[in-house]
């Protein structure tokens, strides 16, 4: 895997989680706010203001707003951090041995994000959890894109030369709502790995290795800019979850579906190729 520059890794990543995920569900309209910040509206949690800041604050300066259904409540303090250990090893292993909730725990990526932004950065991966109470994995999978409010990457490349919005902003926009939507659906195959250790008996001697290798990928996955390079990080990520899946279904103590094998990211590299 390559080298990455973790100054690099961290700017990007904040871009992807916050922009990405915080409100990857955005829909564009035509209102002005200040160049300063970007005003993003996400389907589940209102309207966010993100300050842009850093390397990559000019690539992504907004002249039209993106409003979103205005907050009606004030979302309750987010709890302390569990299994705040040093090591990302010392980590996985406290999560599974103390089944600790999404709300509690801080993700690996949300670790390299400003402080400030680190609690919204949790909350979204929580969101993600909401599409794992669904049995169904295909049904998962279309959760998450619905959640994400991505119609075809074709309607969405459309609906961003129609004049209401900067062509070129708008596009870069969509990219990183495409990014938020990638990284969290390889945060769910980390979902369904401790799902396979909790209700199926997977041995944690294979299940930590599988989540820190995800968590590796995600890391990579966000740093990346060229498509190839990222469609090479979820093939990856579609091997190493096979081989899992596979030494999974042996050990585990209750029988593990063949559908367990589906990664569901072959979708996602269809999107990331549609994008271009």
């Amino acid at each position: 895997m390559m080298r990455i520059k973790k100054n690099s890794m961290r700017s990007y990543i904040t871009l992807i989680l916050i922009v990405g995920i915080t409100a990857s569900f955005l829909m564009l309209q035509s209102h002005s706010t200040s160049s300063n910040d970007i005003l993003l509206g996400n389907g589940m949690n209102g309207a966010v203001g993100i300050e842009l800041s850093g390397k990559f604050a000019p690539q992504i300066t907004i002249s039209k707003g993106i409003p979103g259904p205005k907050r009606e409540r004030t979302p309750a303090p987010i709890a302390a951090n569990v299994c705040n250990m040093t090591t990302m090893d010392e980590r996985i292993a406290c999560r599974l041995r103390t089944n600790v909730s999404a709300i509690e725990y801080l993700p690996e990526a949300c670790r390299l994000v400003a402080t400030r932004l680190q609690d919204r950065c949790r909350e979204q991966y929580g969101h993600t959890h909401k599409c794992l109470t669904l049995k169904d994995v295909a049904r998962r999978s279309v959760c998450m894109q619905k959640q994400a409010n991505l119609q075809s990457i074709k309607a969405e490349r459309i609906s961003c030369t129609l004049g209401r919005v900067n062509t070129t902003q708008c596009m870069q926009i969509l990219r990183i709502r495409v990014d938020g939507l990638i990284t969290q659906s390889l945060y769910m195959l980390e979902l369904r790995a401790i799902e396979m250790h909790q209700q199926h008996g997977a041995p944690s001697g294979i299940v930590a290795p599988m989540l820190k290798t995800i968590e590796e990928h995600i890391l990579t996955y966000g740093a990346l800019r060229k498509t190839q390079d990222k469609i090479r990080i979820l093939k990856a990520a579609q091997t190493d979850w096979k081989k899992f899946v596979a030494a999974a279904q042996q050990l585990a103590k209750k029988p593990i579906g063949p559908y367990n094998a589906n990664d569901h990211l072959d979708s996602r590299i269809k999107t990331l190729r549609e994008l271009g």
